[in-house]
């Protein structure tokens, strides 16, 4: 909250303008002339905190760890295991047991006299309120400058996360125009695209650049499992996030610049690695119709997730209904659901867990998540809530990706010209002539069946699921009923014969990640639902 300037002039319980810029931690105040303590986490709830009632006391907090060893005896949530199998997190206030809950994004709680008042502010109705479609991308350009100069940490490095990605272009355009000091790192392979393309980049801009293997992950995956737990044990998605770890291993205390979220909210979400959003998230924004519904994930979890079919079935009818929010709605702004899904689930249950390795030893700057930059670039004509969204048109994409050109030309024309993780770079999407270069790209990439594809196997997730397999029997996740212990044996054995779905390989790493929980709370009474 680095633009508040006087408390004392606001009204701290009713305005929320001066809370908009809180874009993670927790803003507490204490009246002591009625004794009452306010509560205000931020407008993404990126970081986390709990609260846990033992009808006793209520207990707030940030630390996981702690609440859970507060609470005399623990339930597994099945809502939440359903959450975690099919969308990669737990969705709204659940986490993996029931007597803990997540303050949501935006809420303000009120504690007097032992009783509890939360209040869930919309942001969404912020972002939307003023229509801008005639406003310059000079408002988008001045939002993210602006998060580039303050968000920074004086005297310590400055570290910008490049990949061969759009998001890159837009923040290393404005970091190079801002004459901000910076080297840049990427991770892994260095024969993958994002590091091909970052290197060639770095060579054109000379700029410094390094890459941080993945050694240590590939030697010890299980201790780097057990600490992302310790970092975040509401339970995302393993794959990806172990990178950060080796990251902030890696790293001096620096300036992170990264372009968190980026994509998703410019050129909207689609169907792809399914990390972040998975299809599930897709069926729950896209229909209003319960039995439609149930169509699609019955059907689809049947063959891509280790879940129970038949709780599941049983389970869903109740599932959808508190899931409601995000449902596909005639009468609401045109994607405004799945907005607020990518804000408010898939922002701060993923990415909150990126904070929370790097937030005891760099500063995280997401400047894409701007909310100045949002309330432009949402309102826009390049936004994708003008179009259909989890498109696979490649012609719809490509005119939301102008936005980045447009914003490039403007801000540091050269970066134009450096090369993107595919066979093209950012200043073929200047206007739609141009875009026939992508276009073709696009085209062989997704539909011509005779290109070789590239094995995605990593060392650490072979090490990952093996190591499933000599667990899975003797597990404490054999008490859960949600899992489908059949099913994960099923996979497992065609995984060692070779065959990949990466859906399901995300569920046993999920399994794994819960086995891995459940053993470090063993000292716990813990309770298991049978429905």
């Amino acid at each position: 909250m680095k633009r508040i300037k006087d408390f004392k002039t606001c009204d701290l319980l009713n305005s929320n303008t001066i809370f908009e810029d809180l874009s993670w931690g927790v803003f507490i105040m204490l009246n002591k002339k009625d004794n009452t303590l306010i509560v205000k986490n931020d407008i993404y709830g990126i970081y986390p905190f709990y609260i846990y009632n033992n009808n006793e006391n209520i207990f707030l907090s940030n630390n996981f760890n702690y609440l859970v060893e507060l609470a005399k005896e623990l339930t597994i949530d099945n809502l939440s295991i359903i959450d975690i199998l099919l969308y990669n997190y737990p969705l709204q206030n659940r986490t993996v047991f029931k007597e803990i809950s997540r303050i949501r994004a935006f809420s303000t709680i009120t504690l007097k006299d032992s009783k509890v008042h939360l209040k869930q502010d919309g942001l969404i109705d912020i972002i939307f309120t003023t229509k801008s479609k005639r406003n310059k991308i000079d408002k988008s350009i001045f939002a993210i400058n602006s998060v580039l100069i303050h968000d920074q940490i004086p005297n310590i490095e400055n570290q910008f996360a490049l990949t061969g990605g759009f998001d890159s272009k837009i923040l290393l355009s404005s970091l190079l125009s801002l004459d901000i000091n910076f080297s840049a790192f990427t991770w892994g392979s260095k024969n993958s695209a994002d590091y091909v393309s970052a290197e060639e980049t770095c060579k054109i801009l000379e700029l410094k650049h390094k890459n941080i293997e993945q050694n240590s992950l590939n030697n010890y995956p299980i201790e780097y499992l057990k600490r992302l737990l310790d970092y975040q044990p509401n339970f995302p998605v393993a794959d990806t996030l172990l990178n950060y770890i080796l990251v902030n291993d890696y790293l001096k205390p620096s300036n992170i610049f990264t372009g968190i979220m980026g994509g998703e909210l410019i050129v909207g979400p689609i169907i792809k690695a399914e990390l972040i959003l998975t299809r599930y998230a897709y069926f729950l924004t896209s229909t209003n119709d319960i039995n439609e519904y149930k169509l699609k994930v019955l059907s689809d979890s049947k063959i891509n997730s280790i879940i129970n079919d038949s709780i599941l079935e049983k389970k869903i009818d109740l599932y959808y209904n508190l899931l409601e929010e995000y449902s596909f709605k005639k009468d609401s702004a045109k994607n405004s659901n799945v907005i607020k899904f990518l804000l408010i689930e898939a922002y701060p249950k993923f990415f909150g867990t990126v904070l929370n390795i790097f937030l005891n030893k760099h500063n995280l700057i997401t400047p894409l998540v701007n909310l100045d930059h949002l309330k432009y670039l949402l309102n826009s004509k390049y936004s994708f809530t003008r179009k259909k969204a989890f498109c696979n048109n490649p012609l719809i994409h490509f005119s939301s990706r102008r936005f980045y050109a447009k914003y490039v030309k403007l801000v540091y024309p050269k970066v134009l010209k450096t090369p993107m993780d595919r066979r093209y770079n950012l200043g073929h999407f200047k206007n739609f002539l141009t875009m026939i270069i992508p276009s073709i790209n696009y085209i062989e990439r997704h539909f011509f069946k005779n290109k070789q594809i590239k094995s995605m196997d990593k060392e650490y997730i072979n090490k990952l699921v093996n190591h499933t397999q000599e667990i899975i029997n003797d597990s404490p996740v054999n008490n859960i009923v949600l899992i489908d212990i059949n099913k994960t044996n099923k996979y497992l054995k065609e995984y060692r014969r070779g065959y990949r779905n990466n859906r399901l390989t995300q569920n046993i790493l999920q399994i794994l990640l819960l086995h891995t929980l459940l053993n470090k709370y063993k000292h716990k009474k813990i309770n298991y639902e049978n429905h």
